[in-house]
């Protein structure tokens, strides 16, 4: 009979696999069960449960009388495709070192074989490192197996669970179907505010119809940090929360923030969505009264809908329009129409000009040169004030990126460029040219993440 360097039979290897995943099914409340298990994977771990009991005696979980192995040994492992290395893996990934779980994990996630997922689950349950929580959860998710998002639905349900372990399930989630994910509706009312927070922003990721009256409910909290997680979650999924995105807008208790990025996610809605009420909503913004960035998100948004024109027309004839605001209308093609001075009386000064008519011509030289140096400074000025206006449209999207690549329900600070895309109202090539602006950079390991270059410096591995 085969065996491991440890003595371990490989009947027990197996056997241990076949006992973790029955534990994961028999705890798997029905409210969060998404696909039933596997009847051969039950009925296994049934016929095999007095083999699960020689090995776990024989398992060092807790990572007692168990020396560290280096990372090559661990990848040596996760290239190893037999049970024995698997059994090992197990052992492992319940030790206290989190690198050690985080590397089992990430390689655990690319070999897609979902008999590794009862492995990423008991890391999950075991580790403490809120890192290496986040990549078993992962793992489970990229494995991409039904009892791995049953798994996971359980212990985001969980009371029992530390907070950490919970939320990195909540938000592995994100990557299942929205019939896999049942947990995240009920999660939506939990008392925990980082619970429902996590949950808004998974469910609408997955744009899961049945989360939008909790995430609206959200919106309307009277805990200003309450209403600013459903707005994140909301900025994903904006058409689907019109009349909140323009209640936070419109509102003057509400923070800047909130309302410069409620518009921003309004901004984002396709061109045919922007429907007459929400311009006529948005119009009413544009007063000179109005916080200058409220103003000039208002004005970006409507420059883009041809049926706010006269809107966009109207406000820049009022007196008092910043003149970044007013470049910016005119931007969107639109001329400002100012008001002409009053000419002054001429009367007193005729005598004069007839008594020096000799000195008109020297008048006309030099107006003339004054005059061009006067359209070469206001055409310098004009483009100060286009770029001042670009600047000062860009720096709220630059903290808002900076707000969500620091945001600390992501330990490893990595986010999706799409979901930075959505947040802001911005396309792909703008979104970038802003992420390096800040000192962010892309990850190198294939994915289409973006994390800040302080948090992940160049020869570290991502």
């Amino acid at each position: 009979m085969a065996s491991t360097d440890r003595g371990v039979p490989w009947t027990a290897s197996i056997a241990f696999l076949f006992f973790l995943a029955g534990q994961s099914a028999a705890q798997i409340p029905s409210a969060a069960a998404g696909v039933p298990q596997s009847k051969e994977r039950a009925a296994a771990a049934q016929k095999l449960k007095s083999a699960t009991n020689t090995a776990s005696a024989q398992t060092n979980l807790s990572g007692r009388n168990s020396s560290s192995p280096d990372v090559n040994t661990i990848r040596k492992l996760l290239e190893t495709h037999d049970q024995q290395s698997t059994f090992k893996l197990a052992q492992l990934i319940g030790q206290p070192d989190p690198k050690n779980a985080t590397e089992i994990c990430s390689g655990l996630g690319e070999r897609r074989d979902a008999i590794f997922v009862p492995v990423a689950l008991h890391g999950l349950e075991l580790q403490t490192d809120p890192g290496a929580q986040e990549s078993c959860a992962r793992a489970v998710a990229k494995l991409n197996a039904p009892e791995g998002f049953d798994g996971l639905n359980r212990i985001a349900l969980s009371d029992q669970q530390p907070a950490t372990a919970r939320l990195a399930a909540i938000r592995a989630l994100a990557r299942a179907t929205p019939e896999q994910a049942p947990s995240l509706i009920s999660l939506l009312t939990n008392s925990d505010p980082r619970i429902r927070a996590a949950a808004a922003y998974s469910s609408c990721q997955l744009r899961m119809k049945q989360a939008i009256p909790g995430v609206a409910a959200m919106a309307a909290d009277p805990d200003p940090q309450v209403r600013q997680a459903a707005l994140d979650a909301i900025s994903l999924w904006p058409e689907a929360f019109t009349q909140q995105l323009l209640t936070i807008a419109s509102n003057p208790k509400e923070s800047e923030d909130n309302r410069i990025l409620g518009l921003t996610a309004l901004d984002a809605f396709p061109t045919e969505q922007k429907t007459a009420a929400l311009v006529k909503s948005v119009s009413t913004l544009l007063d000179v009264q109005q916080p200058r960035d409220v103003q000039l998100a208002s004005v970006q948004l409507l420059s883009q809908v041809p049926e706010a024109r006269p809107a966009l027309e109207q406000f820049s004839q009022k007196p008092g329009v910043l003149p970044e605001v007013l470049t910016q209308i005119e931007v969107a093609g639109i001329e400002p129409k100012y008001t002409a001075a009053e000419p002054t009386s001429t009367s007193a000064s005729g005598s004069y000009r007839e008594e020096h008519s000799d000195n008109s011509a020297w008048i006309g030289v030099i107006g003339g040169i004054a005059g061009g140096f006067l359209v070469i400074g206001g055409n310098l000025l004009l483009e100060w004030f286009k770029q001042r206006a670009k600047k000062k449209r860009d720096e709220p999207r630059k903290e808002i990126l900076r707000k969500m690549l620091r945001d600390e329900r992501f330990p490893e600070r990595w986010r999706k460029l799409r979901t930075l895309m959505h947040v802001i109202g911005a396309d792909e090539a703008t979104t970038k040219r802003l992420l390096i602006e800040i000192g962010a950079r892309g990850s190198e390991d294939g994915e289409d993440l973006w994390g800040l270059i302080e948090d992940h410096p160049f020869g570290k591995k991502d």
